[in-house]
């Protein structure tokens, strides 16, 4: 995927500007230091993304079903009194007694559909549904989650404390993002930040967080799949040995993202300086501009000089 070099414009306008002829003034452009402790959303070409895209539609093969079925069957639940009724009715009318009165069906609903959703609220959830998370909400939730963990292994390993192992959750070890699909992208701007503090945070024993971005489009794609109405954020267990057999070979080319600084074993290197533009407008003659500064700025002095005058008279003479 070609990088664009065109440099990113930033047009937000001060609100205590004041309005002025624009034929007066001229577009410019200001150089700014960038803050320097920043992450970067890891790059791939457009191939690779297609190719994840695919694997993870893949996996997902029998999640949108089990979803749709759940669904259904929480629609039409009833109360246990409900329930038993319409059992019992729709066993009479399977047992056959000879006798047509009793024999005749009086029940409204399908024997069918009743059958279909007891087999819906019965039936398992696919494997690999146990090693999802979704969502942007929940996935930045476990993110946080992790980090606090590693953070507090960190403090009792420098401390030599110990503390009675409790039972976590897998750590997420792939994160896919439809960058491309989400508006406005301060929605998931965070993303990659709370990835990197873990990547840094996390104990040798763990494996470091997979980030990748998906092309344009594939939210509706992996929604489909899921059987949800929108999903821009999917995140997988360390646990799902399946996602690691089809994954492993696709994300092998994907840049780790980290954040060199929080290191307490530093590096030895910088991070490159980035140089952002901001475009403001400028006078099309400095000079002018400043003789007309100092006029106004002038002007204004004396009219408050005056209107200090007009209020000392106007007291003197109320009194």
């Amino acid at each position: 995927m070609t990088q664009e070099r065109a440099a990113r414009v930033h047009s937000q306008h001060s609100q205590r500007v004041k309005s002025q002829n624009a034929g007066d003034r001229k577009v410019a452009f200001k150089g700014t230091l960038d803050n320097p402790h920043r992450v970067s959303w890891p790059t791939a070409p457009a191939n690779v993304q297609n190719t994840i895209l695919a694997h993870l539609v893949d996996l997902l093969d029998g999640v949108a079903d089990f979803h749709r079925n759940r669904t259904s069957s929480k629609k039409r639940k009833r109360t246990p009194e409900k329930a038993n009724e319409l059992s019992q009715r729709s066993t009479r009318k399977w047992i056959p007694s000879g006798d047509p009165a009793i024999d005749q069906d009086t029940s409204t609903e399908d024997p069918s559909t009743l059958l279909l959703l007891d087999h819906a609220e019965k039936s398992e959830p696919p494997s690999i549904l146990n090693s999802l998370t979704y969502g942007i909400n929940a996935v930045t939730k476990r993110l946080e989650n992790q980090i606090e963990r590693s953070r507090a292994k960190l403090v009792l390993k420098t401390s030599n404390e110990t503390k009675t192992t409790e039972e976590v959750p897998d750590p997420i070890h792939y994160l896919f993002v439809c960058r491309a699909d989400v508006d406005p992208s301060i929605l998931i701007d965070h993303l990659p930040y709370l990835v990197a503090t873990y990547n840094v945070l996390r104990q040798k024993d763990f494996s470091p967080i997979i980030l990748a971005t998906l092309p344009k489009g594939a939210e509706s794609t992996l929604a489909q799949a899921m059987g949800v109405r929108r999903l821009a954020a999917l995140a997988i267990d360390a646990s799902s040995a399946v996602s690691r057999e089809r994954l492993t070979i696709v994300t092998n080319s994907l840049p780790l993202v980290t954040a060199p600084w929080l290191s307490s074993t530093p590096t030895g290197s910088y991070i490159q300086t980035h140089i952002k533009q901001l475009r403001t407008t400028a006078p099309r003659d400095m000079k002018a501009a400043r003789e007309a500064r100092m006029k106004g700025k002038a002007a204004a002095k004396l009219r408050r000089s005056e209107q200090r005058t007009v209020a000392t008279i106007t007291k003197r003479a109320a009194k």
